[in-house]
C-alpha cells in the first residue's frame, strides 16, 4: 500500500503516523510538557532537541544563542534552532546541551549519549529498553513502544555542557 505513493505522499503519511503516536505518548507522559522533562530516547535524532514549551521558567532563563544554528527535519516540518540550553540527565548523571526549537517533543539523541558519554543501550522482550552507564542500569519508561528517560533542570549542573557540534545529518542553516 506504500509502494504507489509519491515521495511527498509518503512523507505526509509518515508524519501523520508519527504525530498520532506522539499524541498518544504525550497525553500519557507526566513530563511533557512540565517541570520534570521526560525525553524520548531517539535513535533517529542526530542532536538533543527540546521545545521552549517543555522547559520550566527557570530553564528558559538559561537559554542562549548558539554559534552553530541548525535546521532540523522534524515530524512537523523543517525548523531552525538558533538557541541552546544545558540540561542534566539525572538518571544517567550526564550533562547535555539541547537545541531549542518550536513545536517538538523533547528528544535525547541515543547516538550522542553513546558517543559522548559511553552510554550503552539494550532493548529486549523481557526487560524492555535499558541504558547502562558506569555499571548502573536505567530502565526507560516505555509508552506506546517509545522509550523515555527523565531529565532534570540545568540548575543541577556544575558547569555547562560543551556546545553541540554540527552533524552531516542536519540541513543547512537558514540565514
Amino acid at each position: 500500500r506504500w509502494k504507489n505513493l509519491t515521495p511527498d505522499e509518503l512523507l505526509g503519511r509518515v508524519q501523520e503516523r508519527a504525530w498520532k503516536t506522539l499524541d498518544t505518548v504525550c497525553e500519557s507522559s507526566s513530563g511533557y510538557p512540565g517541570t520534570q522533562n521526560h525525553f524520548i530516547v531517539d535513535s533517529g535524532a542526530s542532536d538533543h532537541i527540546i521545545s521552549k514549551d517543555s522547559l520550566t521558567k527557570k530553564e528558559r532563563k538559561t537559554i542562549r544563542k548558539t554559534n552553530n544554528p541548525l535546521c532540523f527535519q522534524t515530524a512537523n516540518g523543517i525548523t531552525e534552532a538558533k538557541e541552546i540550553v544545558d540540561l542534566f540527565v539525572k538518571e544517567l548523571g550526564i550533562p547535555i546541551t539541547a537545541y531549542v526549537v518550536e513545536n517538538s517533543p523533547p528528544l535525547l539523541s541515543l547516538g550522542k549519549i553513546i558517543k559522548d558519554h559511553g552510554v550503552q543501550c539494550q532493548w529486549d522482550r523481557e526487560n524492555g529498553a535499558t541504558l547502562q552507564k558506569d555499571g548502573k542500569t536505567i530502565w526507560c519508561d516505555i509508552q506506546s513502544d517509545v522509550p523515555f528517560v527523565a531529565v532534570s533542570s540545568n540548575a543541577k549542573l556544575g558547569a555547562p555542557a560543551a556546545e553541540e557540534g554540527s552533524s552531516t545529518s542536519h540541513l543547512p542553516s537558514v540565514p
